[in-house]
């Protein structure tokens, strides 16, 4: 059960327990935190718990961001970004979108993209960065949208919309197939 659920989020008791947790140790252990949220705030059990699983998990990100910074020397993308990119990818699974581009200042790989034909684009400008394709969309289609000098925009908008007409063209045959088919079924 999350805060929201047990309509505290807003209360101040909420707010001075979160207030506390920011200064605990760092490596706490989750009775320990328990013990804190108890010590400082009158909350109830389902919200003490619900605070407790929330600063964990704000925790194993914090380790997972400065592990991946000493890595990488560079900072993972903020989180807002990262459920963005997420759904983004989930859309190219899903083949609702041709591409999720992840920009190469972005330290951050979408989770299940596996599958997908990754190609990385290099002196782009801000086009610059790694890209997750559909299956039905090549490499050479995203680099050729990348060196367009005149239009990058407009050269990866083309791809998208000439993707999307080839989708919708594909599913009206499909669809026309099916009402052949339909119509055979009626006459025999």
């Amino acid at each position: 059960m999350s805060i929201d659920e047990d309509k505290q989020v807003g209360t101040p008791a909420v707010q001075v327990a979160r207030n506390a947790l920011t200064g605990a140790p760092m490596d706490p252990s989750s009775k320990d935190i328990d013990s804190l949220v108890r010590s400082t705030a009158a909350v109830t059990t389902q919200a003490r718990n619900a605070l407790v699983q929330e600063e964990i998990a704000r925790r194993v990100h914090w380790r997972e961001d400065n592990a991946q910074t000493r890595m990488t020397g560079q900072p993972p993308a903020p989180a807002h970004m990262r459920e963005e990119l997420q759904r983004c990818a989930d859309e190219v699974k899903n083949c609702e979108h041709p591409y999720v581009h992840i920009p190469a200042n972005v330290n951050f790989k979408p989770a299940g993209v596996e599958d997908l034909t990754r190609t990385p684009v290099k002196g782009a400008g801000p086009f610059s960065g790694t890209y997750y394709l559909a299956k039905d969309i090549e490499a050479a289609e995203i680099r050729k949208a990348a060196r367009d000098t005149t239009d990058l925009q407009g050269a990866f908008d083309a791809l998208v919309a000439d993707w999307k007409s080839g989708e919708n063209q594909v599913k009206q045959a499909g669809h026309e197939q099916e009402a052949i088919d339909q119509a055979k079924g009626h006459s025999e």
